[in-house]
């Protein structure tokens, strides 16, 4: 079995960076998203929140990609192990009637985040690889064509799996009230755990920050669109990532 390439130190990874991100624009270019005629009334500046969000949390730049993968791991420890969090519930002055029911998706939006963030980064090695012998090759993985012929690489059930976690992920940032209270259960843990520096790490701080950071950042894109535009949204998020991934193969 080959070993997993070093990838923050491979000197093709930001190459491989770059060509991902440039595919995340082309793939939800407004012009490919208005060609189905059911997306055709999505709002211009809600595709563009879209893309910024997709290229903020899933496939940042080298360097905020690695202060992003560290926050990753803490936030991993507090999902798979939500105990670290609600020991702090009691504390937070917030009674539990009006955030005890949305404990439980807030972990499940944590998860769902977590889920499409590691997925898409399992991919990674598969696409470096490929991406290595198309640049010794000459080619130019920037161009979607040759992009595409990576992403075949990706085995049906990643592909799938990451399509329906990023889906899980845009359902719960539509929920406004739900976003709302998780919003609020967050910010005060964070307050709480930074009053308690030999419990909690800034790590683990940074973890939990992330979430909240995951929530906010999704909600604004969202925002002021009615219920109907929101359907849209997740709609042409679970369509598109279907057809291009098909597309490829």
């Amino acid at each position: 079995m080959k070993h997993a390439i070093d990838l923050k130190t491979d000197p093709d990874f930001p190459k491989l960076i770059s060509a991902y991100r440039k595919n995340i624009r082309d793939k939800y270019s407004i012009d490919r998203i208005k060609a189905y005629p059911q997306f055709a009334e999505i709002r211009e500046d809600a595709i563009e929140r879209m893309v910024s969000y997709f290229l903020e949390l899933l496939y940042p730049e080298l360097k905020e990609r690695i202060e992003l993968d560290n926050a990753f791991a803490s936030l991993k420890g507090f999902v798979q192990n939500p105990s670290k969090v609600f020991g702090l519930i009691g504390s937070l002055g917030l009674s539990l009637w009006r955030i005890g029911k949305y404990l439980p998706k807030a972990f499940q939006s944590g998860i769902a985040a977590l889920s499409s963030y590691l997925t898409a980064h399992e991919f990674e090695n598969r696409l470096l690889v490929g991406a290595k012998e198309k640049i010794l090759n000459g080619k130019d993985i920037l161009l979607e064509e040759n992009f595409k012929e990576l992403l075949a690489i990706i085995p049906i059930a990643e592909a799938e799996k990451f399509r329906k976690d990023t889906v899980s992920l845009f359902r719960t940032l539509s929920n406004d009230e739900l976003v709302d209270r998780i919003i609020l259960i967050l910010d005060s843990i964070i307050q709480k755990m930074k009053e308690k520096p030999s419990l909690y790490s800034s790590q683990d701080i940074k973890g939990i920050e992330l979430g909240l950071s995951i929530l906010t950042k999704g909600r604004k894109i969202l925002l002021n669109l009615s219920k109907t535009e929101k359907v849209l949204v997740i709609d042409a998020i679970n369509q598109i990532e279907k057809d291009y991934y098909e597309s490829c193969l």
